[in-house]
């Protein structure tokens, strides 16, 4: 898969992140990743589920309307018809997020529960844009 990508200028690189995760939640797994995400220089950070599917061309769409905005940027992400499109239920931000809460992609408070609705207000109803498409899929 990488030699296909870095055909069309896609660099990927994967690496394992041991978590101490006592709680057996996702926030403290999702904290840890996108810490080693921004350290290893990731320009954009996505969340998503483990039975997302991705479809479309979602990724040069999100990060130039990111980039857009003003700094400190926002939130973009797919609507989602199971949260009556209020939150979003996957997340895409830039490292500048991870500047902004001081290496905490989410308040280490936030173990499953409510993660998604901080998201979705954090950055105001202007910074938080939920697209319909193209955008990956539960």
């Amino acid at each position: 898969m990488q030699d296909k990508l870095l055909t069309v200028g896609i660099s990927i690189n994967l690496e394992l992140v041991k978590v101490n995760n006592i709680l057996k939640k996702p926030g403290p797994v999702f904290v840890e990743i996108a810490r080693k995400a921004y350290d290893m220089g990731a320009d954009f950070m996505y969340r998503v589920n483990d039975d997302t599917e991705f479809h479309g061309r979602w990724p040069k769409l999100y990060s130039e309307t990111l980039m857009s905005l003003s700094k400190p940027y926002g939130v973009i992400g797919p609507r989602s018809t199971t949260t009556q499109n209020r939150i979003l239920t996957h997340d895409f931000v830039h490292r500048t997020h991870m500047e902004i809460f001081n290496q905490t992609y989410y308040p280490v408070e936030l173990v499953d529960w409510w993660m998604d609705d901080w998201i979705s207000s954090v950055y105001g109803v202007n910074s938080c844009l939920l697209y319909t498409s193209p955008s990956p899929r539960d």
